[in-house]
């Protein structure tokens, strides 16, 4: 028995055999190849070998394990194979050999044969069928001249042309720039060509914060295609004539891992024009169409109507705020509710809609008229639309309080008592001054005597009113505007650079004869004579406002406790002086 077991156990056991290959011999700067080590003959499982060559980044993949057990002639033999898998990326050209690898089988150490590869620069090595292969990538912007806020479609192209077939592009391109704010990039979108090859599109859209010459790019596109296969040996072979080098036959074919490099464009941001800037601009810069319409069209005196207002067209929807009120006066309106329909994945085209609660207070013959005013990049000017008047019908009449009621008069005929018993005596009544119990509002001397008092008031306010010098009560208020931003802004907070720009507006309007809502940037360093920190300061805020004003849908970093610090002590120089 011990020896029929021994038999079977040399039976089982086959020949342990360990071989190192790589998918390729000769490589290029970057591009990825495999590591492949056989171990054939283990009965149990193998941990994979310490690999580690200088000027070679080699990480260890994953291992693939097969196990064939089979009898001929009725003897009993089985293979065990595993295979561990590296990914070999070289870092510099040259000649590298990876040594033998040591592998530990069943408690014995095998070693592998040497593998030599050679590594050329990028491009070099490339066979007849990647020199083929025409790749290219290109930013295009739709615009190169736009104007701040202005939302511009931006799409990274990458076409492959010839013996190549893209079949991956890991990660989205990522738009490096100063000055604009630009969305994620959306799913590409990918289409052949008539000539065999592939386009893949990446589209988003643009917003630039601040006025210049911007420059958008470079980007690095990696992706990973599929190529012939290279071999070091270029004469033509029997293998060569039954599976001709085609990227398309997997058996002659890899797939490989490249970089393209789209080159960086140039476009030109001109500022909004501050002459003719509406009230009620909100910064929406587009090209948009407004109506509006109202139900129900006949309410009574303090029943509220629904107006339904609509902003449709192409521009930055984030910007796109509730329309105003034209003339508030006998109106009362309430918050908007808005809800955005994108047109596109970009969202720059679509439709919002704002329902408005309004009360009439008065009598009125037309519905409440509302506006929306924007900035037309094409026609370069400020456009205010507002929504059609239809009629109305408000019923009823205001409410007015009701008289007082009189005191009822003693004068009515006193009904006569009952005759009483003789023996008990009747209530005797004197006659004296008559009193009321009406309250003290009621009677006229409290009338009269508020009524000094209210003509003695009014004049005060009036004559000081008459005193008050109009120019000394706008400096006074803005100055009560300017300290309660100041507040604000040590609490720190999301709309730093919000109220910082309104209060270098103030501290502008304070020191010079300007309208706050008109002033900028360079209207500030202007006014205030502002030296060379304090317009760094005055610009960065501006800047920072902006790209929070248009950043849409792109997240905008949080301001730093240096740069908040920096504003502050610029800030208080100006609040003390």
């Amino acid at each position: 028995m011990l020896c029929l077991a021994w038999l079977c156990a040399s039976a089982l056991a086959a020949d342990v055999a360990v071989r190192a290959q790589l998918s390729q011999r000769v490589a290029e700067v970057g591009a990825s190849v495999q590591l492949q080590v056989e171990i054939n003959g283990a009965r149990g499982d193998v941990m994979p070998p310490e690999v580690d060559v200088e000027g070679l980044q080699i990480a260890y993949a994953f291992p693939s394990t097969s196990q064939r057990v089979q009898m001929i002639n009725g003897q009993i033999t089985s293979e065990r194979s595993t295979t561990h898998v590296f990914e070999v990326v070289p870092k510099r050209e040259g000649e590298f050999t990876i040594p033998a690898l040591v592998v530990t089988v069943d408690g014995r150490a095998y070693k592998t044969e040497p593998v030599a590869l050679k590594v050329q620069k990028r491009g070099a090595g490339a066979d007849d069928a990647t020199k083929e292969a025409k790749v290219t990538a290109a930013i295009e912007v739709k615009k190169k001249s736009v104007f701040v806020g202005e939302a511009v479609p931006v799409e990274v192209r990458l076409s492959a042309e010839g013996q190549m077939r893209i079949e991956e592009v890991p990660n989205a391109p990522a738009l490096s720039g100063d000055g604009f704010t630009i969305q994620k990039f959306p799913r590409f979108t990918q289409q052949q060509t008539t000539s065999g090859g592939m386009v893949i599109a990446f589209r988003t859209a643009m917003t630039a914060t601040k006025a210049g010459k911007l420059t958008i790019g470079p980007c690095d596109i990696p992706f990973v295609a599929r190529v012939a296969r290279q071999r070091a040996n270029r004469s033509k072979s029997l293998f060569d004539q039954f599976f001709p080098r085609d990227f398309t036959n997997p058996l002659s074919s890899e797939s490989r891992r490249f970089d393209a490099t789209a080159e960086a464009v140039e476009i030109e941001v001109k500022p909004l024009p501050v002459e003719g800037r509406p009230r009620d601009f909100s910064g929406a810069v587009g090209q948009f169409q407004f109506e509006g319409d109202g139900s129900p069209s006949t309410v009574k005196l303090g029943e509220p109507l629904t107006m339904r207002l609509r902003v449709t067209g192409e521009g930055n929807f984030d910007r796109v705020q509730a329309p105003t009120l034209v003339d508030a006066d006998g109106w009362k309106a309430y918050e908007a509710s808005e809800k955005f329909e994108a047109g596109n994945e970009l969202k720059t085209t679509g439709t919002k809609a704002f329902e408005i609660p309004v009360v009439p207070e008065a009598k009125h013959r037309q519905m409440p008229q509302f506006q929306f005013s924007f900035f037309d990049p094409a026609a370069e000017k400020y456009v205010t639309l507002r929504s059609k008047p239809d009629a109305l019908v408000v019923q009823g009449e205001p409410l007015v309080a009701p008289p007082a009621r009189a005191a009822e008069s003693p004068s009515a005929a006193a009904t006569p008592a009952p005759a009483a018993a003789a023996d008990i005596a009747g209530l005797r009544y004197e006659e004296g001054p008559r009193r009321t119990f009406a309250p003290i509002f009621e009677r006229p001397v409290f009338w009269i005597a508020h009524g000094f008092a209210a003509l003695f008031a009014l004049g005060f306010v009036a004559a000081r009113g008459l005193r008050r010098d109009p120019a000394k009560a706008r400096i006074a208020a803005l100055r009560s505007e300017r300290d309660e931003l100041w507040r604000a802004l040590r609490g720190g907070g999301d709309d730093f650079h919000e109220r910082a720009a309104r209060f270098v507006q103030v501290e502008a309007a304070i020191v010079g004869d300007v309208e706050a809502v008109s002033v900028d940037a360079p209207v500030a360093n202007r006014v205030l004579n502002a030296d060379a920190e304090t317009a760094a300061a005055i610009d960065a805020i501006f800047d920072g406002r902006a790209a929070r004003l248009y950043a849409g849908g792109a997240a905008v970093a949080p301001v730093s406790a240096a740069d908040s610090e920096r504003v502050l002590r610029v800030l208080d120089k100006l609040w003390r002086r």
